[in-house]
């Protein structure tokens, strides 16, 4: 057994899709601390990321992956400068079908935005997890070879939208899946410790 997949497998990963957004400009979501790990993939269009503490927010596009390990808050926008609500406000709005779409904004350009979460075994924490850092960004545009992680993005957003018998299920493996790319590209990046996974 190779050590990334004993370490999953210790902290009894899980994982899933929220919802989807169908996001136009002007357009903001804050995101309260959480005791599970979120994500968010830019399925198409622009936006942008602000995080507390942080001075100056992250740029994201169509096919950029973001992930907070930790469950660190977050705010997704429009605009740098822009005006964001609480997602349960905005989601409380919306008469949802299983996975959406959650639509919000004032008709501007648009955003579409895939929401969801990884969940481990907070009673039996693994050093890997407590190692990750508290954003992860994986951009589509890089140029190391993230085809497998693409393909997994594209799957998961192709079953949130079809929405056919059994698609929770094959949803929330992709979550899983999603995870392990995301690691692996993240060590490919050379942004983990050295040894991450030895």
């Amino acid at each position: 057994m190779d050590v990334l997949s004993d370490i999953l497998r210790s902290v009894h990963l899980g994982g899933g899709v929220y919802f989807r957004c169908e996001f136009s400009a002007p357009w903001g979501m804050e995101i309260k601390p959480t005791p599970v790990a979120e994500f968010h993939i830019i399925v198409s269009g622009h936006c942008w990321l602000r995080i507390p503490g942080r001075s100056n927010p992250i740029p994201l596009q169509g096919g950029d992956l973001v992930a907070f390990p930790h469950g660190d808050a977050h705010t997704l926008l429009d605009a740098p400068d822009g005006v964001a609500l609480p997602a349960e406000e905005i989601v409380q709005e919306q008469n949802l079908d299983h996975y959406g779409p959650v639509t919000y904004g004032g008709g501007g350009l648009p955003a579409s935005i895939l929401c969801g979460y990884f969940r481990f075994d907070r009673d039996n924490p693994h050093p890997l997890v407590a190692a990750l850092p508290p954003l992860i960004h994986i951009c589509g545009t890089d140029s190391y070879d993230f085809v497998w992680l693409q393909t997994a993005l594209n799957f998961m957003i192709h079953e949130t939208k079809a929405a056919k018998p059994g698609a929770e299920a094959v949803v929330d493996r992709l979550a899983e899946v999603l995870f392990v790319q995301m690691v692996r590209a993240y060590v490919q990046q050379s942004k983990a410790p050295p040894g991450m996974l030895a």
